[in-house]
């Protein structure tokens, strides 16, 4: 762990250059040298020169475009070892250990802000490849410009890693906050692109330039000590930053898995709840540090002809990157094929080695005569005992593939109670599940975190495909004092893609709800009168809030916040009340209900409210481990083939939904007696039409037995009571339509 306060700044080159050390929490000999961003390099020839190529060729209307393709890493210049050694002589170094990482490309071009992120390899030099498409001739010229012939020895291209490790936060207390009124102003003037929410990959990078840009972002720092450095201040601050980048980057997904890909657009904002979060004197906190460096020209533009091409076509560049410790999963190599068009290429990665790769061929054109985007990959993963198994093949137009632990048929999470306050709590025990893909065995384990033993890891180590790879965890806190024990059941991370690290904090946390009202034509909202009542029947919590505004005056948007046990799978927040429209008409709502992670409330002007309560009372948890339920509604104009769905997932027909939910039954735990609670679906829709939705269940059983479906339900349209255990072994999709006056549920086989 780091010590972040004594970490030291230490000069060279004249007072030219410097760099940042960091002291181990626990051995003072112990030294983290902070490394620089700067070019990968590799050897061609006798030369070792970047890794930096660029691209050009004409497109069909006579316009230059190009690719540019180059990999940055992390280092250490031998220099500021030599001034890190001559100013601690006794110093040793070790290693960082880095729980996650990003990297951010930013540069100004005519006064016009670009940003990119990529995920770097969390092994060795912390490598990431970049393929940027420069799609008009002025991006072509303005990286000609900073890299060609006569270039600066230093570009405007900056290279920014956002790494994390565990530090103590010591001498200060921190306050991050975020104001969605700030967010919602900022969004109403600039010209917002489309579905920029939407994309994982992009999303981050959206997230800091609204935070910069709309001022909606801010932190407080409550210094516990006189004249804090200004090296150590700046620190603080750029950590309480990204912190706050972070908060705001989850609290966007968590809305986009309740509004659908389609509906993170250019009113995101308006979907998160201002909050605030306060960081404690000596709390244990994922520390950012964040090395930034302007990408060296020099090299690339006395060497400009190694680098450039100019070619009468585009061509197909894609990247590979293993981010995972290969020796972590056992693998001794993994080959790697992509298939494009007639070309095949297959590349190993060796635990030691490189961990990118570039394929680069000539471009193809399509039936239209335009560039082929499209190709094909797999990999076959190779065992140090001699096991192995080949995935396989994805078509996919991505310009990088990043392959996980996940991916390599290994998952590992590690639970860490450093911030538990052991003085009340007697332990949390983890119950975690691992479902395993093509029906193998689950993994079913509950572990004890203690004062003792603050940490305890679960490894998955399946050797399959993770691709597909789910797991939920859930906790029991047990008092100290009365043994009282509080539950928190499940959270589910889709296709391995949870964190691997999560720090455990106290059992009572704000759960923040929003309500947003819709505007168009047509009679509008006059005013909102609510009752929020949040129940949590497991741990007997129950709170009530009145919700009492005017859009037209006090905004479209209303947070509320409950300081209860974080419970968001097993807790719900019920509404009722009346919606006033300015037609003398009211819209009325009776126990609708949202569940802990569905914290946004839409209120349409011409719809009614309806919520469906999946009932997992009757499931035979002595045979069954998960049951995995996916809810969803269509939009009005929707022309879409279901009978993908099962086989494709929502993905494929994102464009179509309305509203979706996906939810976890899970077996109870050691320390527990029960399974899940009850959850709910809410959504909205027309009264001249009736409510419709459709769903799908899937159980995964303990033991070698295959997953199941469900081809019916009992119930009425508001609540479907889950079999005890279906046999049926074929993907089927339920449809309950409640047209006025009429209750039919359909069910059709998914094959």
């Amino acid at each position: 762990m780091l010590n972040i306060r004594d970490a030291k700044v230490i000069t060279y080159d004249n007072n030219q250059k410097s760099v940042t050390v960091y002291q181990d929490f626990k051995d003072d000999n112990v030294w983290y040298v902070q490394p620089t961003p700067m070019f990968a390099n590799q050897i061609v020839g006798d030369e070792t020169i970047p890794i930096f190529s660029l691209l050009e060729y004409t497109v069909q209307d006579g316009d230059n475009h190009a690719t540019c393709s180059f990999t940055v890493e992390l280092a250490v210049s031998p220099e500021a070892i030599k001034a890190v050694r001559e100013a601690l002589p006794n110093a040793q170094f070790g290693q960082f250990d880095w729980i996650s990482a990003d990297i951010f490309l930013s540069y100004t071009m005519d006064g016009e802000d670009y940003t990119s992120s990529v995920t770097p390899s969390l092994v060795g030099s912390n490598q990431a490849a970049f393929i940027l498409d420069l799609n008009d001739s002025a991006l072509v010229t303005f990286f000609k410009g900073n890299f060609g012939p006569g270039a600066p020895d230093i570009s405007t291209l900056n290279i920014a890693y956002d790494l994390v490790s565990l530090a103590k936060l010591q001498a200060v207390k921190a306050t991050v906050k975020y104001d969605a009124t700030k967010a919602i102003k900022y969004e109403k003037t600039v010209k917002t692109t489309k579905n920029m929410w939407g994309s994982v990959s992009s999303r981050r990078v959206t997230v800091r330039e609204h935070l910069t840009a709309s001022d909606a972002g801010s932190t407080l720092l409550d210094w516990g000590i006189a004249d804090p450095s200004a090296e150590f201040e700046q620190r603080v601050q750029d950590w309480a930053f990204a912190t706050l980048e972070g908060l705001v980057d989850q609290a966007v997904s968590d809305a986009v898995l309740q509004l659908g890909p389609n509906g993170a657009d250019d009113s995101m904002s308006e979907y998160i709840a201002s909050f605030s979060r306060n960081y404690e004197e000596n709390q244990v906190i994922e520390w950012v540090i964040a090395p930034t460096a302007f990408l060296g020209a020099a090299s690339i533009s006395k060497n400009w002809d190694a680098h450039y091409q100019s070619v009468d076509f585009r061509r197909l560049i894609a990247n590979v990157n293993v981010l995972g410790d290969m020796h972590a999963a056992q693998v001794e190599s993994i080959d790697v094929t992509i298939n494009y068009a007639d070309v095949n290429k297959t590349h190993t990665f060796k635990a030691d080695g490189e961990s990118s790769w570039t394929f680069d061929v000539d471009g193809r054109k399509n039936a239209e005569g335009n560039f082929d985007p499209q190709y094909s990959y797999s990999y076959k993963v190779n065992f140090i005992d001699g096991g192995e198994f080949t995935t396989e093949k994805v078509l996919t137009t991505d310009t990088a593939v990043s392959i996980t632990l996940a991916d390599l048929g290994f998952v590992t999470v590690t639970f860490d109670g450093s911030n538990i306050d052991f003085e009340t709590i007697e332990s949390v025990d983890v119950n975690f599940i691992f479902i395993t893909p093509k029906d193998e065995p689950n993994i079913n384990k509950t572990q004890r975190v203690t004062v003792d033993e603050p940490q305890t890891t679960f490894n998955s180590d399946v050797r399959l495909s993770g691709q597909n790879f789910t797991y939920t965890y859930g906790y029991v806190y047990t008092l100290k004092d009365s043994a009282q024990q509080y539950t928190m059941t499940q959270v589910t991370n889709q296709g391995g893609a949870g964190k691997g690290f999560v720090l455990l904090t106290s059992p009572f946390q704000p759960a923040p709800f929003t309500t947003v009202t819709a505007q168009g034509d047509g009679p509008s909202i006059e005013s909102v009168f609510l009752t929020a009542t949040y129940d949590d029947v497991d741990n007997n919590f129950h709170q009530s809030e009145d919700i009492i505004y005017e859009p037209g005056i006090d905004g479209r948007q209303h947070s509320f916040s409950f300081n209860v046990l974080n419970n968001p799978n097993g807790a719900y927040c019920r509404f009722n009340g009346f919606i006033e429209l300015d037609n003398n008409t009211d819209i009325t709502y009776t126990d609708i209900y949202l569940s802990g992670t569905s914290r946004i409330l839409k209120i349409p002007r011409d719809k009614e409210p309806f919520s469906v309560k999946f009932d997992p009372r009757l499931i035979a948890w002595t045979d069954v481990e998960v049951v995995l339920v996916t809810a969803f509604t269509l939009k009005d104009d929707a022309d879409v083939d279901l009978s993908g769905l099962c086989e494709r997932g929502l993905e494929h027909m994102a464009g179509a939904i309305e509203d979706s939910k996906s939810m976890t039954f899970a077996a109870p735990g050691e320390n527990t007696t029960s399974g899940s609670p009850a959850q709910y679906f809410t959504f909205n829709f027309d009264p001249d039409k009736g409510a419709v939705y459709y769903y799908t269940a899937e159980y995964h059983h303990k033991g070698t037995r295959g997953k199941t479906h469900v081809a019916e339900t009992k119930g009425d349209a508001r609540t479907r009571i889950l079999p005890k255990d279906p046999t049926n072994t074929s993907k089927s999709l339920i449809h309950v339509d409640c047209a006025p006056n009429v209750h039919r549920v359909a069910k059709f086989a998914v094959e």
